[in-house]
């Protein structure tokens, strides 16, 4: 069972089509065959972009099955010699473990993962940790036959070589039946590149030894060599002879380090350092196959991707951004496609290139994302609002658009709400575009010209009440409310220290003061502002 992308409801555009019959690709790829890609010669990337993919052909459907049995072919051979070395198996074997422990979910190794089998999860798991129990006894006797090749002579050590072959084979079957992901076989040919590296690392250092260590000696020979009388010259050449014949036994213990290093390597990668070069090029040559195959496959699809995007410009996102998803799309359907199953590759491909661009159309078309069940629903909620709009001449209530949906009414009123396109600060305002929108909201948080104005007066009308007491009851009741610019009141026990009298006496000054200014000869200048809320 295949994994199959999403689609959002509510687009005419984007409903589910039958993979064998339908015709909607069909008539994408007749248009992409027929319509010319230029208009002009005028330059634009775009139109260099068309211009150099209308120069690959289309693929008939027997060109499309011989490029898929390829890229099969090239993913075998490469499945060959990855899983030929023993530590690759043990890896893979490994991880089923985790998997059974509940450690690591399956779909880390099966293509379609366990999405795709919902319906039957149990089966699938079963039938895979059968699959990888026959995959570890077949491991269990390989082990057995390289310790039987290692240890036997030339006749056994033949039918242990054709014992490996066979069992190697049947691993490999084995391993096709788990229908591993691409990603995971890419991830053990990097860890055996990795180790080849390693292997070539240490073969490089071990030869610079050996050439260091022969010149050494090479050097010492000659010395030995030489018929020297003089006594002081003797005694040098002696004590040069004892350093050189030091520093050859220092390169001859690094030089059988590196070569317990390199066995130690030879022995975990199960190959020997001369094979190396051979099993990468080999692995090299199998990827290239594939990447090749895939490059043809999808270059000559290109202009399906044209076909179906064009269908969407206009809902949020540029021509070349749409043609780029719908291409993230295409190399989606390359990697999944499946030519035993008998439908073009083009019918296929249009499921992935629309889910990739309706995908990025819910993503990235608006200021502010919205997630993509809500976009779902939104198509859905608009699509009924254009029905009702026609049916009954005038726009729609919420009442009647929930009833249609069958959603309750709060919910579709917040939908409507979050679907709103935001509008920015700066849209000009005006024939002239002298103004901006910005310009017209108000601000709640500063205060109006008008208040302004009344506490400019009021603070006045204040300060000509209080200049009809005297100075100290002025001054007293100033600091106890705080009148003033950036005062702040104060306790009677504070303004008594400053005046160095006690709070009682303050108090009955504050007192005596506030009761004149009660009288009518004094307030009269603020009876105003008290009417004021």
């Amino acid at each position: 069972m295949r994994e199959q992308p999403e689609y959002f409801e509510g687009d005419e555009d984007r409903g589910r089509i039958s993979l064998p019959e339908d015709a909607l690709e069909e008539e994408a790829v007749e248009e992409a065959r027929e319509k010319p890609l230029l208009q002009d010669t005028e330059y634009d990337p775009i139109k260099v972009y068309l211009k150099e993919m209308s120069s690959v052909p289309l693929l008939t459907k027997a060109g499309e099955v011989e490029i898929a049995k390829r890229i099969e072919s090239g993913r075998r051979k490469v499945a060959e010699i990855v899983f030929a070395f023993p530590f690759t198996v043990k890896k893979l074997i490994e991880l089923g473990e985790l998997i059974e422990k509940g450690d690591a979910p399956l779909a880390e190794i099966i293509q379609g993962g366990e999405e795709a089998f919902e319906e039957d999860l149990s089966a699938e798991r079963k039938r895979f940790f059968n699959v990888m129990a026959q995959i570890k006894k077949l491991y269990e006797k390989r082990m057995a036959c390289l310790k039987r090749l290692e240890a036997d002579g030339s006749s056994r050590g033949e039918k242990a070589v054709r014992l490996l072959e066979d069992n190697t084979a049947k691993i490999l079957d084995k391993i096709d039946e788990l229908r591993l992901k691409e990603a995971m076989v890419i991830a053990f040919s990097e860890e055996i590149k990795n180790a080849i590296s390693g292997i070539e690392e240490t073969e490089k250092k071990l030869s610079a030894i050996a050439i260091r260590k022969k010149l050494r000696q090479n050097g010492i020979n000659a010395d030995i060599g030489k018929d020297i009388k003089d006594i002081k010259v003797k005694k040098n050449l002696s004590a040069r002879l004892a350093t050189e014949k030091a520093d050859t036994a220092a390169l001859i213990n690094a030089c059988n380090e590196c070569r317990e290093e390199l066995a130690k390597k030879e022995e975990a990668l199960g190959i020997k350092a001369e094979e190396t070069k051979k099993t990468l090029k080999l692995l090299m040559e199998g990827e290239q196959q594939v990447l090749e195959a895939k490059k043809a496959l999808i270059e000559a699809n290109l202009r399906l991707v044209i076909s179906i995007a064009k269908k969407y410009v206009g809902k949020g996102l540029s021509f070349s951004d749409l043609i780029q998803e719908g291409n993230i799309g295409l190399l989606r359907a390359c990697d999944k496609f499946e030519y035993q199953r008998g439908y073009k590759f083009s019918t296929y491909a249009t499921w992935w290139i629309r889910q990739a661009v309706t995908r990025a159309i819910a993503d990235q078309s608006r200021t502010i994302r919205i997630p993509v069940h809500m976009v779902e629903t939104i198509n859905r909620i608009t699509k009924i609002t254009r029905e009702l709009v026609q049916e009954l001449g005038r726009e729609p209530v919420a009442e009647e658009v929930a009833y249609k949906v069958d959603l309750p009414v709060e919910k579709v009123r917040g939908i409507l709400k979050v679907a709103r396109e935001p509008v920015s600060l700066e849209t000009p305002i005006g024939d002239d575009e002298d103004s901006y929108l910005s310009d017209f909201i108000e601000d709640k948080a500063a205060l109006s010209p008008l208040d302004v104005a009344i506490q400019h007066d009021l603070k006045a009308q204040i300060d000509k009440t209080l200049c009809t007491l005297n100075e100290k009851e002025q001054k007293i009741l100033r600091k106890r409310f705080g009148i003033g610019d950036d005062a702040a009141p104060q306790t009677l026990e504070e303004v008594g220290k400053e005046f160095e009298v006690t709070r009682e006496r303050i108090r009955q000054i504050e007192v005596g003061a506030i009761r004149k200014l009660r009288h009518t000869s004094r307030n009269q200048w603020l009876r105003a502002f008290i009417s004021r809320p």
